[in-house]
């Protein structure tokens, strides 16, 4: 509803899963542990207002209740691999997972003054039964076995900053940025130590040129390091196992080139990582030591190109 300059969103959000285990017949080899069923359902209020402040900008706030159910594969799937020297690593099944439900607050500013348009958010949400995916659980013999498991509080809170800058036109062309910068905390109410599952902050500047045939365009990515304060080695490594690779901080280069020959025919050419820069994203590296040889196998790949044609009928 609309009530002169303030605008309210009320909305409820109504979910059931359900996941049936019938059989297991047929399956070789059999499965260690039988296959677990789950079914749930949850209502989640959600209430935003946004105010318009001038006709440009507007601050707008929310609050919302969310409910996630157990994946099958969490529930029941297991997962074996060796590792070098010669170690077992296994995933198991969780049957007692239960839903993650959480209830959060996000507030922000969003709108455009001229070549400048900008987005600011900030949220904080608390968990129950936050649902956390590989967490190192136990080490049986040269056996590390790791598995989902809800974590009974948690706190995340963060911001993200996001725009473009046009520069209008220069030298016959249209010049412009896009910006964005996001970060997040995670933490365990009832230990105190950081969650894992949080991934660093992100810089991201983009520059773009174009003109009526080309488009030139650049995007810049720096990843914040995973600092050692942020992580809770023990909750991934075995202790036998050293600590969890912390990943540095490391920036890349993109470019690109787009050609219109004609008005339905666009060419791109495109350079990723142009630099060539050697660097680890957190996910990539999750139950890594950092003393362990498989680090070296786990950076993305290099520089790297791509080229393709799109024909609009």
């Amino acid at each position: 509803s609309v009530i002169g300059d303030w605008t309210l969103t009320p909305g409820l959000r109504l979910d059931h899963f359900a996941i049936d285990v019938t059989s297991q017949a047929g399956y070789f080899p059999p499965a260690k542990q039988p296959g677990q069923s789950l079914s749930g359902s949850a209502a989640s209020p959600k209430l935003g207002a946004m105010y318009r402040v001038t006709p440009e900008w507007s601050a707008y706030g929310q609050f919302a209740a969310g409910f996630r159910p157990p994946e099958a594969g969490q529930i029941n799937d297991r997962f074996e691999a060796i590792v070098p020297p010669n170690q077992r690593v296994v995933i198991q099944p969780n049957p007692n997972l239960k839903p993650e439900r959480s209830r959060g607050f996000e507030g922000g500013v969003r709108g455009r003054t001229g070549e400048l348009s900008l987005d600011v958010a900030a949220f904080a949400n608390r968990y129950s039964n936050l649902i956390v995916d590989a967490e190192f659980v136990r080490e049986v013999g040269n056996e590390r076995q790791f598995q989902a498991v809800n974590i009974p509080r948690a706190r995340i809170h963060g911001f993200e900053i996001k725009g473009r800058y046009d520069w209008g036109q220069v030298a016959g062309g249209r010049l412009a940025n896009t910006f964005a910068f996001g970060m997040a905390r995670g933490t365990n109410s009832d230990s105190g130590k950081p969650i894992n599952s949080i991934d660093p902050a992100l810089l991201a500047v983009g520059l773009r040129y174009d003109t009526a045939q080309w488009g030139w365009w650049m995007d810049v990515r720096h990843h914040a390091a995973k600092k050692a304060s942020d992580i809770d080695s023990e909750a991934i490594m075995a202790a036998r196992a050293g600590t969890q690779f912390a990943t540095p901080a490391a920036t890349t280069l993109d470019v690109g080139v787009q050609w219109r020959p004609a008005k339905n025919v666009r060419v791109n050419v495109g350079v990723r990582n142009l630099t060539n820069r050697k660097y680890w994203l957190w996910p990539g590296v999750y139950g890594v030591a950092s003393t362990s040889p498989v680090r070296a196998a786990s950076p993305p790949p290099g520089r790297g190109a791509h080229v393709s044609v799109r024909l609009d009928l």
